[in-house]
């Protein structure tokens, strides 16, 4: 299986365990284009390619000798895409002599093909997903308001950035290891947690998914401050 590379230019090798390390260097970067090799070609058509015998067929002229080496002689291509129609791979099946695809190994070829489409998006939403969470953590460390997460109906922290220091005189790692009603006041703690329900509640009414009243913490220096969350 190749995978085309973030500037669409050429196919990289993700996966080739039984074939050669010659030949898997060599499909370590295939360019993207036509009548270069079966799956270059496929990935430039988005189409698939069949090459029943790679001494013979003009796309292969580049690859021959090494193609010989490996003991490659027959080479089907298919892309697979996207659920905007934009090619992502190519799924490639070999043969050590000359051979055609018969109308149920084309079947079986498609489906592979489809299978390597949906774990190459899986793969690309996590990876996604790191990068958008990974971008959050950063801006949540640097931030300075005090932004937190706290787990329902425990009433304990997950989550809790550095500027809570500032705030109320204890690093993060001493906050997570209270309960939330260390952090307030007594009455405050009975508004708060009445707006916290009504807040949870509110997520099946979108016109309204925000508190915004004042809450009272308390701090380590025994006094206490007025906040309003953002």
């Amino acid at each position: 299986m190749l995978l085309v590379n973030e500037a669409g230019t050429h196919l990289c090798n993700a996966a080739s365990p039984s074939l050669p390390e010659s030949w898997r260097q060599i499909t370590a970067k295939v360019p993207i284009g036509d009548s270069i090799g079966s799956c270059g070609t496929a990935a430039f058509r988005g189409e698939r390619v069949v090459v029943e015998d790679v001494r013979t067929h003009a796309y292969w002229r580049p690859f021959r000798d090494v193609a010989e080496q490996a003991g490659l002689r027959a080479c089907w291509s298919q892309p697979f895409k996207n659920s905007q129609g934009k090619v992502l791979g190519t799924f490639a099946v070999y043969h050590r002599e000359p051979a055609r695809p018969t109308e149920q190994e084309i079947q079986l070829i498609e489906d592979y093909a489809k299978l390597a489409q949906l774990a190459v998006e899986r793969a690309s939403l996590a990876e996604g997903l790191r990068q958008s969470q990974e971008m959050y953590r950063l801006i949540a460390e640097n931030s300075s308001e005090v932004i937190w997460l706290v787990d329902l109906p425990e009433m304990r922290f997950s989550y809790i950035n550095h500027a809570i220091k500032h705030l109320r005189g204890w690093a993060p790692e001493e906050i997570l290891n209270q309960p939330l009603s260390a952090m307030l006041t007594p009455k405050m703690e009975a508004k708060v947690k009445k707006t916290l329900e009504a807040s949870s509640l509110a997520w099946a009414r979108p016109a309204r998914r925000s508190a915004t009243k004042p809450w009272r913490w308390s701090c380590r220096t025994k006094t206490a401050i007025w906040r309003r969350p953002n």
